[in-house]
């Protein structure tokens, strides 16, 4: 029984992920935008003037029956020490669940760090990020989790709202975040160094990047 669970999960993670297609790089960035803008998603001030780094995934999908997970892409910039965003760097987020859960979801998710070492590591094109704390769900379909030390202080917030048929726990739950160095690549059409981009060194002019980095410092501030 728990062989046909666990094929029937696959087909659905596989078919979230198919959904997830499509979006290119113009596009993660101006979605992420209408997202960091809309009302459905509220986010208390004091979280957003204490963020070190932003991370913001549209239509992350997540499906399973049972065993499932999730997957998506968006952007990622990371707060300079004269509070100046960088640019954005091109993420992928991905995991494994097990849990009370059974079909397909979209949710638009916005990442809150607080501290820069939530990021050790993202320079390398990876870091794990790992929930120890529960899911607050509110209506309409929003919802925050959280990270915690082992002093219950929160270093990682997750605010969004889910769309679809799904039942269960709501949570993205623990995953890898990854630097998408093609995606990089080929929106600032140069070989770029992920380092130099989230350090703030590469500064693109590109008027997008510009009217998100002011967006990102008008919600901060």
């Amino acid at each position: 029984m728990l062989k046909i669970i666990y094929k029937f999960s696959i087909i659905l993670t596989v078919l979230a992920v198919s959904l997830q297609a499509g979006l290119s790089e113009n596009q993660k960035i101006s979605t992420s935008m209408e997202i960091l803008k809309s009302s459905h998603i509220k986010i208390p001030q004091n979280i957003l003037k204490k963020a070190k780094a932003i991370a913001i995934i549209p239509n992350l999908k997540r499906g399973g029956l049972l065993f499932g997970g999730s997957y998506g892409s968006g952007i990622l910039s990371i707060k300079q020490p004269d509070g100046i965003w960088s640019d954005p760097s091109f993420i992928t987020f991905e995991n494994a669940s097990f849990g009370l859960q059974a079909g397909v979801e979209s949710t638009d998710a916005i990442i809150i760090f607080e501290t820069r070492r939530s990021l050790d590591g993202i320079a390398d094109g990876k870091v794990t990020i790992s929930f120890n704390a529960g899911v607050a769900a509110v209506k309409n379909g929003q919802y925050m989790s959280r990270k915690t030390d082992a002093n219950l202080a929160a270093d990682i917030y997750v605010y969004g709202k889910s769309s679809g048929v799904f039942v269960g726990l709501m949570s993205i739950g623990s995953g890898n975040l990854y630097i998408d160095d093609e995606s990089n690549d080929e929106y600032y059409d140069t070989l770029v160094n992920t380092e130099s981009l989230l350090s703030g060194y590469l500064q693109s002019k590109k008027q997008q990047v510009v009217n998100f980095q002011k967006l990102l410092l008008k919600y901060t501030r």
